[in-house]
This record gives structure tokens, sequence and C-alpha cells, in this order.
């Protein structure tokens, strides 16, 4: 490319800068009171707060970043994360001849291009980085439906343009791959096989269900509950087939939303009576279990259609059960338009409920809370029960690392006989803090599973679990709390059922040397914080608690930069999460100006032998400055160190 191509305008807003759009009040009509079940989009609402009665508003075009132009290029790249080589191409107006897709729409089918790159950098199979959602095969810009191949010249560039600006929200796609090629997916079977022996072992029910839309579809889900559960109003993530839900549900997504589902669930400790069975070929049939499943979602004595169907893997063994609807409530909201939104939901039931799994123990015992007593309603935002209603005196933790590894421990307060619990230190306040026993210290058990005690994640938000929890440091606000029933009521407010899951493995992550490799790779910088918490005499409660932050910038990021205090408990975890969000930080690096042109990137494979990891170099420093985050910028052409200044001084 001899130039940056010329900005186009805007092909949404029209050099505009605002879209005009159909203002919320038109999905209920000139209405006070809507109702969600019955939207219309015909008529504005004469007193909206606003459109005025005019039913459009102006927002932003996002899109262009109300410049009122877009920038007619896309930039490919992959990546070997063995060599480190980097291949790039910048596909700009005539630089890819168009075709038309399957469907006969002109479009820039760019998935060659991506292969012929791949094959440049010795990469035997890549997938995309910034768009992971979507395959690199489906790869493709179309065109607007006047482009003809039979066109002049200069006008079908023109159209190229337009469709390239188009698609120019995400405009550098990285894709990343190995010398080696990647083993193949995991089939359904091994899916469904995967999920079940999971819940086995976590003593979860893994729940596939079928349910009725009002189009008289039916949807399909996938997700881990506690025994008696009620069921959700509504699926998190529907799909149109059970091939498709195992296709797309991880473990992260089946746990989703457990906290929240199984809140008021009834709590039970944890027995395990030997290791669960394993799911059988047949258990694994999918087809065989989709028909079960569909032929559920009907009365089998009247032939009436039912809300839906579920199957419940428990006790090594799927149990069968149709879902009726067992009343509906309303609820009430007021709209910024100035409306009054109405919307009903149906409350769905199980029509026959499994047995008691064989490793429900005894109850938690608990205590009614406090704040919530008299109220018709739990308060999700009780500090003191988080919604459940309970206060706990109990507390079954799971730790697992998702695979073979798990551990069950029930917790009990007990009035009478209290655990021993030294005073260890003061928080500034002069609350005291206490020590508890190293049972009820998930660290302790951290250590005996052979992890590090700051890698420990809560399963099912993926939340980092709360190191004075983890390290058993309570304090006490009144000389006759006791430690331990403090303890587990913390631990189960708000959580499903009275239980923590912990995961104790990160999400897979590349070294911090293979990052920086493929981030100079980029030509981009990567900046590595670390911040040690200042030694405090009598009031710290760990010396020398470590937090780390990784974060990728571009080269117009590169001098504003400030060190913020990182967050992460471990280097491992921020560069699993950076690696994790790796593409918006791409697209993020990309100049805002759609005059200049988007970097196109090449680098030659690297000797091996040549990954320094500064790891420990920042560490050291950031133990020189207790108090304050230390960042290493390391760019392609050195390494800059940043020191934040207190008090707002810069740095």
């Amino acid at each position: 490319m001899t130039g940056p191509p010329a900005p186009v305008e805007c092909p949404d807003c029209a050099g505009t800068t605002f879209l005009l759009v159909n203002c919320r009040c038109t999905r209920g009509g000139n209405r006070l009171l809507v109702d969600t079940t019955n939207p219309t989009t015909h008529e504005a609402y004469v007193d909206c707060l606003l459109c005025h009665g005019i039913g459009t508003v102006a927002v932003p075009c996002h899109d262009c970043r109300q410049l009122g132009t877009r920038r007619p290029q896309l930039v490919l790249t992959v990546v070997n994360l063995d060599t480190g080589a980097v291949a790039s191409a910048s596909v700009v107006p005539g630089s890819v001849e168009p075709g038309f897709d399957r469907d006969g729409h002109p479009a820039l089918d760019l998935a060659p291009l991506v292969l012929d790159l791949a094959t440049q950098v010795g990469v035997a199979s890549v997938h995309e980085l910034t768009t992971p959602d979507r395959p690199f095969e489906e790869l493709t810009v179309l065109l607007p439906n006047a482009w003809r191949p039979d066109l002049p010249t200069e006008q079908r560039r023109s159209l190229e343009a337009t469709g390239l600006a188009r698609r120019s929200g995400d405009p550098w796609l990285v894709h990343v791959g190995r010398s080696t090629p990647a083993p193949p997916p995991p089939t359904v079977q091994e899916r469904l096989a995967h999920l079940a022996m999971l819940a086995g072992q976590l003593c979860l029910d893994l729940v596939i269900e079928a349910r009725r839309q009002s189009s008289g579809e039916l949807t399909w889900a996938i997700r881990y509950d506690t025994p008696a559960a009620p069921v959700p109003a509504e699926q998190h993530r529907r799909y149109d087939s059970l091939t498709a839900a195992l296709d797309s549900t991880a473990v992260t997504d089946a746990l989703h939303g457990l906290h929240e589902r199984a809140l008021t669930a009834p709590a039970y400790l944890v027995v395990p009576n030997g290791p669960p069975r394993p799911p059988t070929a047949l258990d694994l049939d999918v087809d065989r279990l989709e028909q079960r499943i569909r032929a559920g979602c009907a009365d089998v004595r009247t032939d009436k259609p039912l809300l839906g169907a579920q199957a419940i893997w428990r006790d090594g063994r799927w149990w069968h059960t149709g879902l009726r609807q067992a009343g509906s409530w309303e609820t009430y909201t007021a709209s910024d338009t100035g409306q009054i939104v109405r919307r009903s939901q149906t409350r769905a039931e199980r029509v026959c409920e499994p047995p008691d799994p064989s490793w429900q123990g005894p109850a938690v015992p608990s205590l009614d809370c406090p704040n919530c007593t008299g109220s018709q309603s739990p308060l999700a935002s009780c500090r003191t029960c988080r919604g459940s209603r309970r206060i706990y005196l109990g507390a079954v933790v799971t730790i697992t690392d998702l695979d073979n590894q798990v551990l069950h421990l029930n917790w009990l307060a007990d009035a009478e006989r209290r655990v021993p619990a030294p005073p260890v230190a003061l928080q500034p306040d002069g609350t005291p803090v206490v020590a508890l026993p190293s049972h009820y210290r998930l660290a302790h058990w951290a250590n005996i599973l052979g992890v590090r005690p700051e890698h420990l994640t809560e399963l099912d938000t993926r939340a980092p679990v709360d190191p004075g929890s983890r390290d058993g440091l309570i304090p006490l606000h009144h000389p006759d709390d006791d430690a331990l029933t403090r303890h587990v009521a913390t631990l189960t407010a708000g959580r499903p059922a009275a239980r923590l899951l912990v995961r104790t493995s990160l999400p897979a992550s590349p070294p911090l040397a293979e990052l920086i490799r493929l981030v100079h790779g980029l030509h981009l910088a990567l900046a590595v914080t670390v911040e040690f918490d200042q030694p405090q005499p009598d009031t710290s409660l760990r010396e020398y608690a470590e937090a780390w932050q990784v974060d990728v910038l571009g080269p117009d990021q590169v001098p504003h930069f400030t060190p913020q205090r990182p967050f992460h408990p471990s280097l491992e975890s921020a560069v699993a999460t950076c690696r994790a969000y790796l593409g918006m930080s791409i697209c993020a690096a990309v100049p805002t100006d759609p005059r200049r042109a988007i970097p196109v990137p090449q680098s030659p494979a690297l000797s091996t032998g040549t990954d320094d990891d500064p790891e420990e170099n920042v560490r050291q420093l950031g133990r020189r400055h207790p108090g304050q985050p230390v960042a290493a910028l390391l760019t392609p052409n050195g390494c800059h160190v940043h020191l934040r200044i207190p008090d707002g001084g810069g740095t």
C-alpha cells in the first residue's frame, strides 16, 4: 500500500455523526401502561420524556465514533506462537478480488488470505483471536448489492470501500496458531460425558432443559443446579437443538447464575458415598436423549403440550420430568420514557421431582435473617444474607480443579463448643482480627492439594476468593462474636444452598515471555505492574501481599501510560486475564483517526532461547517501593520503568 486509504463517508450516519432511531416509547404505543407481552411499534407516546411524542430520537453513531467518516481498511494478521513469526496483509479496495457468497451477495472472501498468511509463518491451524465466536473460514466482507464485476473500476472500488468501511468496527483481526496441528474438538458425546462426570464429582445436578416459547418452538439450555432448586423463569442461553447447546456450553457457562438460581434452595451437607458412576454409551446417546426430552414436553395422559421438559443427571442416571405452569406474577417498573412497563412472567415447576441424591446429608442449620424478617420478598441488597433470608450456621466447601481432583468440606459452627481463634492483628480502626484453625482455612487445603492459595477462585462467579476468608482471618466487631459462626455466615451469604464452590486452577494461559513475544510481534507494548502491601506492624493482616496487572498498549497509548493499582492476586492470573481480553486490547490499539492507516506488522521467526522473563526483576522493583504501583513498560525497543508518585504527583 502506497499510502493510507482515504476515509469514506460513514455508511450508517451518512456523515452526520448521529442516527435517528425509533424511540423506546414506540414499543408500547401511545399508552401510559405498557404490557411487554403485546408490544407494538406503530405509535409514539405523546407525553414521552425522550422524544416528546415525535417517535424518533437522535443517538451518536458509535461505528464511526462520531467522526462522520470511516476507514476502508481491514488488517489480517497471523502469529505463530511457537516461533514468534508474524505475517499481515492489508485489505483495501482493489487488494482482494470480490466474488459472491453462498446466498449470491457480492462479498470479499478473506479466508484464503488468512490461510496464505498462516503458510508464510508456518502455522498448521489458526483460530481468530479478536472475534472467537466466528471461525476464520467465515471471514467475509459483504459489499453493497449494487456491486457488479462489469462496473467501471472507479465505481467498483467505491463500493468496495463502502463495504470495508462498514466492517471497520473490528478492523484488525489477529489469528494465532502453532506449528503443530491443534487437536480435534471434542464430540458432543465427549462434551456431555465431561459435564455429567463433573456433576457427579461436584455433587450437583446437570439439567438439560427444553422450554416452549410463545412461537411454539422448543429452545434448549444446559445448566448445573443444586437439588430442589426452583425452575428459573427464563433460560440463560437458548439454542435450537440439544447438539447446538452441547457444542456451545462450557462448564463455566453451565455454572453461570447458579448462585442466583439456587439462592433459596434447601441446603444440605455433602456426604459422598464413593466415586460417581460414569455415564454409559447409552446415557451419552444424544439423539435418543433429545427424543426422550421432546416426548416429555407433552402430557402423557392428555397429549396436551407442557411448558417443556427436563433430563436431570443425578446419581449416575437420567431422571426425566415435564415442566408445567405453576402460576404467574407481574412486575411494574418505571421507564425513562415516562411510561409504566408491566412484565408478566410464568412460574414453572417440575411435574415430578427425582429422588433425593445419595450424597445428601443432614440439613445445614440456619436462622432467619433479622433484616429480611417481615418483608414479602428476599432483599437482594441485604448485606447480611444477600437475598437468601437465612443466616447459615454451616457451609459446604467444594474445592476442585475441574478434572479429577475434588474435595468436599463440611463446616459447622457450634455455639456450645467454640473453636479456638487467637487474636493475630488489629484493623486500622482497632477491630481485633482472629485466626481460625488450619482446618477452616482454604489456603491450608490449597497447600495440601499442591496449588497456590492466591489462585483460588469461585467456580460459579470466577471471582478471586476473598483473602480474609481464604486465610481464615476474621474481624470480630463484638466481643461475644464466635469466629467460626461469622466465618460460615460470610462464606454462605449470597451463595447457592450454603455452598462455596472453589476452583484451584487458573484458565489456560501462556507464560509471560510468550505473551511478550506475541505482543511485540504485533508492534505493541506490554505493561507489567506490581504492588506490594505497605508493611505496618501490629495492623497488617498479610505482610508483603502482592497484586499484579498486565496491559497491552498501542503506540498512541504508550506516552500517556500511568500505572494504576493492580488487583490480580498473582502474575499468572493477570496474564490469563490479559490473554482472554487481548482482542479488545488490539482493537483499542487501532488509531482512532480514520485518516491514519492501521499498521501492518511483519516479524521473522525468532531463534529459541530468546525469551526473557522479567517477572523476578519487576518483583524486586515492587519490593523496593511497597505501597506504590511499579510498572515495567516493555516496548519492542526496550524497557521503561514507571513508578507512581504518591498524592497524584504523576510518574
